[in-house]
């Protein structure tokens, strides 16, 4: 059953890459590099080895319908149980994706005081305590949840949220890994020289 899900995520996120290549103006066949005239400026984002936002939200809507899916089979879930619990999950990974931008915000300016000959102890204090109250901000949110996760699951099916959402988690790292592998693989294949 697992093999199946496995096979089932790889083929949809293998789809998926391949439609964000063929998005991204890569091309199959022909020479494997045009002309250095006809080549077209690297975007920064692609410049720096990042996704562009717009791949990766797709990404993220496609794991986030993958979540649901298989969250709401491994937990049993009824309708009215899902209308309740996956706006809260929304809610608190959008809470998440925010938390972690401010603080990447803030850890660039506290590296550029850093870069100071003499840094600002008290604007150092002040990027530190901003870092703490984000990350204790969103740890109340989180609890938060949980504490209505208690009030919608039974506790059989707390159990398997707990269990479901380490598991999902291992996979999700290990199936990036496994397609940014074939990436790398299809990428020194296509630059590297051809033989005849």
């Amino acid at each position: 059953m697992k093999g199946r899900w496995s096979i089932c995520i790889l083929g949809t996120l293998f789809l998926l890459s391949l439609i964000v290549s063929a998005g991204s103006g890569q091309q199959f066949g022909g020479p494997p590099w045009p002309p250095e005239q006809e080549r077209a400026p690297v975007p920064k984002e692609r410049a720096k080895g990042q996704e562009p936002e717009w791949e990766k939200k797709e990404i993220r809507e496609m794991l986030e319908t993958l979540r649901i899916w298989k969250m709401t089979k491994a937990l049993e879930l009824t309708e009215e149980q899902s209308l309740k619990i996956f706006p809260k999950m929304r809610e608190i990974e959008n809470a998440r994706e925010e938390a972690g931008k401010q603080k990447a915000r803030i850890l660039m300016d506290l590296q550029k005081l850093l870069k100071e000959e003499k840094p600002d102890i008290d604007k150092v204090k002040e990027s530190l305590n901003a870092i703490e109250k984000v990350d204790s901000e969103l740890r109340s949110r989180e609890e938060r949840l949980r504490e209505e996760l208690k009030t919608i699951l039974s506790p059989l099916q707390q159990a398997k949220f707990y269990i479901f959402q380490k598991e999902f988690e291992e996979d999700v790292k290990r199936m990036i890994a496994e397609v940014r592998g074939l990436r790398q693989k299809s990428m020194e294949r296509k630059w590297s020289p051809q033989r005849k």
